[in-house]
């Protein structure tokens, strides 16, 4: 059995929000519009004729950037807001927080990225999981 710490960076944000108001309820909806848009851009990538056409890979990028933006932004409202799980230590919290920030400031470089290529935005896509761990680490160690 795992203690509630160390259980928590293994859940998604929403199972530690134990509270709501009208303000997250606002930011929920937004943010699941912005995730049912998503099709939309990877459809456009998926049928991009030209592989010089950068278009559909920086949308989709955007895309998913203010996906990521608006999620940020819901877990920060939270927790900001004190509506979230109070057992998770401070640290946790905040190693939770900064890979959040840290995962949309990788997707908004990835718009930049897209304009040289699918691959190296999808560099960027790739190397996400691993930049937040490692600045969550730095951040608590």
């Amino acid at each position: 059995m795992s203690s509630p710490c160390s259980s928590f960076a293994h859940h998604g944000m929403f199972g530690h929000i134990r509270r709501f108001d009208y303000g997250l309820l606002w930011l929920n909806l937004i943010a699941l519009l912005t995730i049912s848009f998503m099709p939309f851009p990877t459809a456009m990538l998926g049928a991009r004729l030209d592989a010089d056409d950068q278009f559909p890979v920086a949308f989709n990028a955007a895309s998913m950037t203010v996906s990521s933006v608006i999620l940020t932004l819901t877990w920060l409202y939270a927790r900001n807001r004190r509506l979230v799980d109070a057992t998770p230590g401070s640290g946790e919290l905040k190693s939770f927080t900064t890979r959040a920030v840290v995962t949309s400031v990788v997707f908004l470089i990835s718009i930049g990225a897209a304009f040289a290529g699918l691959m190296p935005a999808a560099l960027c896509w790739l190397l996400m999981i691993p930049a937040a761990r490692l600045a969550a680490r730095r951040l608590s160690g």
